[in-house]
């Protein structure tokens, strides 16, 4: 990799450099045939509706265009082409995403149901909490390691997954500001119309797969 470790040379400012902002979250719409990739987007969100076909299509093309941003690809949103391969990618994704936050959702469920009493839940609450904090920040590195070695299992090696956090410590929290920005972004875009939600969808899922590309560039992943 040709990155310097930001967090040894200039802190902070390095690594928002390093990152560069205005490319992840202008990189879509600078691609040469964003159009065209931005109406398969949007049927993929649209598709959403079709028993989750379209969430996994968004989830692979969201690993997709990780792995071509992890490979320097100056524009790395892949074409529609390959649906099957889209789709077998997203179950990967989303067996990743469920793997770190599904013991949080179960929680959360029973606390609300209040099946365990009241001791119980004032317990249940905070630790779901506690535990879904863990697992959105444990996703994205989780993600990068198995776009890295194209393998499942990286993804859940979590003593070697917080060892990579810990020597890489600015620039994850970076990441994380950049990924809370995209976020906020999308939920922006889904304020004035139905249009601008499914837009919305669609560019934070490639502009998140820019960034964790560039996360898995400057880690050395």
């Amino acid at each position: 990799m040709n990155y310097e470790h930001p967090t040894t040379s200039g802190g902070a400012a390095a690594a928002f450099a390093a990152f560069d902002l205005g490319a992840i979250l202008g990189g879509p719409f600078r691609d040469p045939r964003a159009l065209q990739k931005f109406l398969g987007g949007c049927l993929a969100v649209i598709g959403i509706a079709f028993f989750g076909l379209g969430l996994l299509a968004l989830l692979g093309y969201s690993f997709q265009t990780t792995q071509r941003a992890r490979w320097g690809e100056q524009h790395p949103m892949p074409e529609w082409t390959d649906i099957r391969r889209l789709l077998g990618d997203g179950l990967r994704v989303l067996g990743v995403v469920l793997g770190y936050l599904l013991p949080a959702l179960v929680l959360a469920i029973l606390s609300f149901l209040s099946v365990l009493g009241e001791t119980a839940n004032a317990v249940l609450g905070p630790l779901s909490f506690l535990l879904g904090l863990l697992g959105t920040v444990l996703t994205p590195i989780a993600i990068v390691r198995m776009v890295a070695s194209n393998e499942i299992g990286s993804a859940f090696r979590i003593q070697e997954n917080l060892r990579l956090i810990q020597s890489h410590l600015g620039v994850y929290g970076v990441f994380l500001l950049i990924a809370l920005v995209i976020n906020l972004l999308e939920a922006v875009s889904a304020m004035p119309c139905v249009i601008g939600l499914i837009l919305g969808l669609f560019w934070s899922q490639a502009a998140t797969g820019m960034a964790l590309g560039r996360l898995s560039r400057v880690m050395g992943i």
